[in-house]
């Protein structure tokens, strides 16, 4: 997997092109659909699936969750 980071930046760039196979490859392996990767849809992936099983004892417990997750996301997309 190492080897093809390299490959997956130029592709989030846009300065490389996949092919249909590597897509593919690439679904399969996170376990979305290829839509789901190409227009950020995720209702059926495994973390979606997970997230929809997490529930709150009230809307404050929600929105500290909400909120540890935005943080998560914003570290990871600092990388």
């Amino acid at each position: 997997m190492q080897h093809l980071l390299p490959f997956l930046g130029h592709i989030e760039r846009g300065t490389r092109k996949m092919s249909l196979e590597t897509l593919a490859a690439l679904a399969a392996a996170l376990e979305v659909s290829a839509d789901e990767l190409l227009f950020g849809t995720c209702g059926n992936c495994p973390l979606a699936r997970m997230l929809d099983t997490v529930t709150f004892r009230d809307r404050k417990q929600e929105e500290h969750f909400r909120a540890a997750l935005a943080a998560l996301i914003r570290g990871r997309d600092a990388m």
